[in-house]
């Protein structure tokens, strides 16, 4: 609801007022593609043929056991849980889930292999199994954000349409009172240098007052309105980040088919990365 405040010229004959990567690589990353290959190209289907279709020939192709291995789909997440044929390296497996929606991807990534380990007190050097564990977190996230303000109409440009409607409703042969006016626009007019400016527009006000008093003119008295021009100003701030975090678990494996902790020279059995 708008506010209206006047201010009444003087009458004739008196004085104015006063006033966010890093990438993969190896079979981790084309494990990963190939899982998200086929939802990008859609299913294809053949007739009267036994043969693999083309996303299961990659995953084939990268080594998955595609007995002992499960892909479940929903609208919003993709889990899948590998495990890979056996060679030099043992008990490989990757599981893990994508976010279609928050667009998010952790993934468990294992496989256990011998190495060389050399005895601290003998020196002798033997073959020993070890777990290797990996651990990823993948996310790329954009935000949206906007707001919306009011813009008035540059305050000069509203004195000077006002000025101007002062004067024609002078040459109409009105008897101007004053100005009813938005409250907030009255005050804008009186912070213009000082508030000289709405009182130069009450002087000029008053000396077409004292015009119309010479010339004994009596015409309709008005008040002097005039709404201020108004336009909604929206700004859109749009922000991506990517983050990528990963560790890797180094674990001795003894016969009673347990794990316990190991350390080599000086290289920790945990190592962390975040990006």
């Amino acid at each position: 609801m708008t506010t209206l405040a006047a201010i009444q010229a003087p009458k004739a004959g008196f004085q104015p007022p006063m006033f966010v990567g890093c990438g993969l690589s190896g079979v981790l990353r084309k494990t990963i593609e190939s899982l998200f290959k086929d939802r990008q190209t859609g299913p294809r289907l053949q007739k009267d043929t036994l043969s693999l279709t083309h996303p299961l020939k990659t995953l084939t192709n990268t080594g998955i056991d595609l007995g002992r291995s499960k892909f479940v789909q929903t609208a919003q997440l993709l889990s899948f849980n590998l495990n890979y044929q056996e060679t030099s390296v043992h008990q490989l497996s990757l599981q893990g889930q994508y976010d279609f929606q928050s667009q998010s991807l952790t993934a468990d990534f294992s496989f256990v292999s011998a190495l060389v380990v050399k005895d601290p007190e003998t020196g002798e050097e033997r073959q020993e199994l070890f777990r290797f564990d990996f651990h990823l977190e993948a996310q790329h996230s954009q935000y949206s954000s906007g707001s919306s303000s009011v813009q008035k109409e540059d305050i000069l440009h509203f004195a000077r349409k006002l000025v101007e409607k002062i004067a024609k409703l002078h040459s109409e042969g009105k008897e101007i009172d004053g100005l009813a006016l938005d409250t907030e626009d009255l005050k804008d007019l009186g912070t213009v240098e000082d508030g000289r400016l709405l009182k130069s527009i009450m002087a000029f006000i008053h000396v077409l007052r004292n015009i119309n008093f010479m010339q004994k003119r009596q015409g309709e008295h008005v008040w002097v309105d005039l709404e201020r021009q108004k336009d909604l100003v929206t700004t859109a701030d749009s922000q991506e980040q990517q983050s990528l975090s990963y560790s890797l678990t180094v674990q001795r494996v003894v016969q009673e088919s347990t794990t316990q902790s190991v350390f080599i020279e000086d290289v920790p059995s945990e190592v962390s990365a975040s990006t």
